[in-house]
């Protein structure tokens, strides 16, 4: 459940889905999310949940909300994934490298052009 939950987090940050499938996602797991035995899928789950209901009632936007997840949710060496100019797209680090060693997540900074995180 872990592993699965940081890729849809990973994919929301990548913009390979949007913050609606993200919400969709959450809402059909979040019972067995927040009933986890693992305490960081707990904290994580609650994470999100506060983070789009603070965004429901104005008090944070989506970049701040993205912001949010860059800094509190770790991610995976799995997921990590570096910006390929070649095809203009997020791309898992092992299909590059051919390893999952050290990287940086790829992010947006200000809503403008990739950078890495």
């Amino acid at each position: 459940m872990f592993r699965e939950l940081l890729s849809q987090i990973s994919d929301y940050l990548a913009e390979e889905i949007t913050l609606e499938q993200l919400e969709d996602w959450l809402a059909l797991q979040s019972p067995s999310l927040l009933h986890s035995p693992d305490t960081d899928v707990r904290n994580i789950a609650a994470l999100l949940e506060l983070g789009l209901a603070e965004m429901g009632i104005g008090e944070r936007s989506e970049e701040e909300f993205r912001s949010l997840l860059r800094e509190e949710v770790p991610v995976l060496p799995s997921l990590w994934r570096v910006w390929d100019f070649n095809l203009g797209v997020a791309r898992p680090l092992e299909t590059i490298t051919g390893s999952s060693g050290p990287a940086h997540f790829i992010g947006r900074e200000n809503g403008n052009a990739p950078c890495e995180k």
